[in-house]
């Protein structure tokens, strides 16, 4: 259920502090960034610190809600917190600003940054972008040390997250 920016603001930056202590990093995403009036859930994007931050933060969800999909161990868990739903992205760290993008983006915003990283030889995968290489061999995947990183090295111009 869709409610205002104005009642579930508050309630993203409580669980966002709680959980903030056991990850190397976590941001709100979604629409919640983008400044939306009306929003559907919260949407976190974070990479906890190790298993005990993993199992910290499955005991915030559980004690304010609950857990409806995914599990603690996995990459995306769907929970309900204080009421709100929320969706919990966690990537591998050097996956974290890919994302951090995709899940502030509307949905065709999110279409056009998938579109440019194809356009780049990628594809996305639950292990970050991978580029197959001409002998079929995966390669590494890239890393950027920010959100502007990332849309330099698509090449795409960064825009505000409103205006997405």
């Amino acid at each position: 259920m869709k409610k205002p920016l104005s009642q579930i603001h508050p309630i993203a930056i409580e669980l966002w502090e709680n959980i903030k202590p056991h990850c190397a990093k976590a941001k709100i995403a979604g629409s919640i960034r983008r400044q939306c009036s009306i929003v559907g859930d919260i949407e976190i994007v974070c990479t906890p610190t190790d298993r005990s931050g993993r199992n910290k933060i499955g005991l915030i969800l559980m004690q304010n809600g609950s857990i409806r999909k995914g599990s603690m161990t996995g990459r995306y868990v769907q929970a309900f917190y204080k009421g709100c739903k929320l969706d919990l992205f966690m990537p591998q760290p050097f996956d974290f600003y890919r994302i951090f993008a995709i899940r502030t983006g509307s949905a065709e915003y999110a279409k056009k940054i998938a579109y440019a990283w194809q356009e780049k030889g990628y594809q996305g995968t639950v292990n970050g972008l991978q580029e197959v290489s001409k002998r079929g061999h995966m390669l590494q995947p890239p890393t950027w040390e920010s959100e502007k990183h990332f849309f330099e090295w698509l090449g795409m111009e960064w825009v505000e997250p409103k205006n997405r």
